[in-house]
């Protein structure tokens, strides 16, 4: 929430975006159902009627211009849902990401590889 309220302070819209957490995405890696892969495309896909990205950029009365880029954030499963993001929307210009993985195979769920 600090980085949105920075954002925020300097004159950026700001969302914050809760995903569905049944499963944990860790467990059921990229491309499954409840995976990283859907619940990025549930965000960002803006061709997708219910996705964040869609019901923000394309709704008349919020005022946000998306063709000037999005930027994404996120900690955790959030960082690895985030940074997909570009795979699902052009209009992704940046992002930034924490604590997003261990690919060493010393993970309790074992290495999460995403594109």
């Amino acid at each position: 929430m600090y980085f949105m309220q920075l954002m925020a302070a300097n004159g950026y819209i700001t969302v914050s975006v809760d995903y569905d957490d049944i499963g944990r995405s860790y467990m059921n890696g990229c491309n499954e159902p409840l995976g990283f892969e859907a619940k990025s495309r549930a965000i960002f896909d803006p061709t997708l009627p219910n996705s964040v990205a869609n019901q923000v950029c394309n709704d008349d009365t919020i005022p946000v211009d998306c063709a000037m880029g999005i930027a994404t954030a996120g900690f955790s499963q959030g960082a690895h849902i985030s940074i997909m993001a570009r795979n699902y929307n052009p209009q992704v210009t940046g992002n930034l990401v924490f604590a997003n993985g261990n690919y060493n195979g010393n993970f309790r769920y074992g290495s999460v590889l995403c594109k």
